[in-house]
């Protein structure tokens, strides 16, 4: 019998082989279906509830269908109570491709699992490669939030109403998230602009990228 804490050492270190790939799996698709994909987003936008005061736009994933070996970005329209929301308006976009090379890899890790001798399980499998497919998305986030910067002209161009301050966010349900968009209230000067940016200057985001000020 292999000791268990040894036998995740040397399933992360297999996994280890394969992060790599399976991350510019992911960037490849990404790119290769970048203009499919903004268009999704901004159709599941158009399918929320109009009449819900959303403050949060938030593009989703759930680990809950990771780990069932699902793969949709859930767009979720929240009101200033975010997670605590709940009459919260949502709409599914089934991503099921970008899962494809993940799950084959825990299929290949499960078929090797018998060298562990019963230490490990299809959930610790599972689970680093959830984890990995998290991370892959997140990254994402760095890319599509250029498609984001006029967000609030492309709303008003289509009717929609967002009342200040609202974000439009980027990350997991209940976990790390990035904002794409964020509108504050309006009346804010040149210098309170530059001072949000040199605070997020020090945290290391690029705030400015994706900040509108009316």
């Amino acid at each position: 019998m292999m000791d268990r804490n040894t036998a995740l050492e040397k399933l992360a270190e297999r996994f280890a082989e394969e992060k790599e790939r399976l991350s510019q799996a992911f960037e490849a698709h990404v790119t290769e279906h970048y203009e499919e994909l903004i268009k999704k987003l901004y159709a599941g936008i158009r399918k929320l509830d109009t009449q819900h005061p959303i403050r949060v736009i938030q593009f989703q994933i759930m680990r809950a269908d990771l780990y069932q070996g699902k793969c949709c970005i859930r767009v979720c329209g929240y009101d200033e109570n975010w997670y605590m929301d709940e009459k919260r308006c949502e709409y599914d976009l089934e991503m099921p491709e970008w899962y494809v090379p993940f799950q084959k890899v825990i299929d290949q890790l499960d078929k090797e699992s018998y060298v562990y001798m019963g230490a490990v399980t299809i959930y610790d499998i599972r689970n680093l490669v959830c984890e990995h497919f998290i991370a892959c998305f997140l990254k994402a986030a760095m890319q599509i939030r250029q498609e984001f910067l006029l967000f609030d002209e492309w709303a008003k161009q289509n009717g929609l109403q967002y009342q200040p301050p609202y974000r439009v966010v980027w990350g997991v349900y209940r976990g790390a998230a990035e904002t794409l968009f964020c509108m504050e209230c309006t009346g804010k000067s040149a210098d309170d602009l530059k001072a949000e940016c040199e605070r997020d200057a020090k945290r290391g985001r690029q705030a400015h990228l994706h900040k509108s000020f009316v």
